[in-house]
């Protein structure tokens, strides 16, 4: 037979210590168990053990973790955040930083409660945040939460499980085709003319743009396959914002402009003489 999981102990005076092995070792090499101390009669005690051992076997009853939140954040920025972008990184450090509470802060992950995070998304909504602000807080602190309950630290993400502001429609606004005639004549002259024109006519990203080398010119075609971001001070360069590569084709105005662009950006005549052969 397999040996119990939990037990009962009589304390003789109507109260009940109720137990229960987890499973794994804590920091000292002891066995980690669930304790606790039941006034009232062996079936009441029974009860919190059998309620124990259901959400053990529902996998909603996990290791005893006596993180904080901030020494959680720490530990996952530091640990688990090496596949995002370094952009990404910082936005998450930075907001984490800025917006938790020194209550969140100094409350274990097990202890969190929908209601704490809610309140705290009140609050943030009390100061006058905009929506877009609050939802991208919260979304670093999600992922942060996600990352403890697949490791085990939590039975469940409460940060999936409040209710967040409407973020509002925002229209999109484009430049016409006589406001992008009128911007780039205005900057005719200017030596990011054509860095401006390739941008217009291309559809990049101001870091894809940033981001280009003769190589990615291939024919009348333009290879698009990374990117410059910043993080605070510290600019990197990586793949796109999307992570793909894509094939963008080129008027003959838009590469009479590079060439331009190449002699002002340091293009050697002998790479500017190439790209007029195209």
């Amino acid at each position: 037979m397999p040996r119990p999981q939990g037990s009962l102990i009589d304390l003789g005076d109507g109260r009940w210590i109720v137990r229960l092995t987890l499973g794994g070792l804590n920091a000292k090499g002891q066995r980690e168990r669930l304790t606790r101390t039941v006034r009232g009669t062996k079936r009441e005690a029974s009860r919190v053990l059998n309620d124990w051992l259901k959400k053990k076997d529902d996998g909603l009853l996990t290791r005893v973790c006596r993180q904080t939140l901030d020494q959680w954040r720490e530990e996952w920025l530091s640990t688990w955040c090496s596949e995002l972008s370094p952009r990404t990184l910082h936005d998450y450090r930075t907001d984490l930083e800025r917006y938790l509470t020194s209550e969140l802060r100094t409350r274990r992950i097990t202890a969190l409660t929908p209601s704490d995070l809610q309140a705290w998304i009140n609050q943030l909504r009390g100061r006058g945040l905009p929506p877009r602000t609050i939802r991208k807080v919260h979304a670093a602190l999600r992922a942060c939460l996600s990352k403890a309950t697949r490791l085990g630290k939590t039975a469940r993400n409460v940060a999936q499980l409040v209710e967040l502001p409407r973020s509002g429609h925002r229209e999109q606004s484009f430049l016409s085709p006589e406001q992008a005639y009128r911007f780039l004549s205005a900057a005719e002259g200017s030596r990011w003319h054509a860095l401006f024109a390739l941008m217009l006519t291309a559809g990049l990203r101001p870091g894809e743009a940033l981001a280009l080398r003769w190589s990615d010119l291939q024919g009348s075609a333009l290879c698009v396959q990374r990117a410059i971001s910043r993080a605070g001070s510290a600019v990197s360069m990586g793949p796109t914002k999307t992570g793909r590569r894509r094939m963008v084709a080129l008027d003959t105005w838009t590469l009479s402009g590079s060439i331009v662009f190449g002699r002002l950006s340091g293009a050697s005549d002998a790479e500017s003489r190439s790209m007029k052969k195209l």
